[in-house]
């Protein structure tokens, strides 16, 4: 259903602004899934800028490696508002560098040892 007034009202700022307070607070007993739908719901609202950034990194960190790689994918796009060159962002990449690199290396590694050199 679509809201019958914009969302560029002071009164809409306020909500979104009080929402990314409250929901900050409470980012760790999020689960990985449901930041990944808080990174969805607000990714385009710039009012919620801080609280992406803090869902961003809070996913960033060691919960990055739990991910499936759908997951990653998702998180990824919903993260791209934020900017080429966003600290947030930023660690995102290097996470999916680091993961090609990794296969990279091992497929080197099993391309060696079958003698396909």
């Amino acid at each position: 259903a679509k809201a019958r007034g914009g969302t560029d009202g002071e009164g809409v700022a306020a909500l979104y602004t009080r929402a990314s307070e409250v929901l900050g607070v409470k980012m760790k007993e999020f689960s990985s899934t449901q930041l990944i739908k808080v990174v969805f719901a607000i990714s385009k609202v710039q009012a919620c800028r801080p609280l992406l950034v803090a869902a961003a990194f809070e996913l960033g960190g060691d919960r990055l490696r739990e991910l499936p790689s759908q997951q990653l994918l998702l998180l990824t796009q919903g993260l791209l508002p934020l900017g080429d060159g966003h600290a947030a962002l930023s660690l995102i990449f290097d996470f999916w560098a680091s993961g090609f690199n990794e296969a990279t290396r091992a497929e080197d590694l099993l391309t060696e040892s079958m003698g396909l050199d």
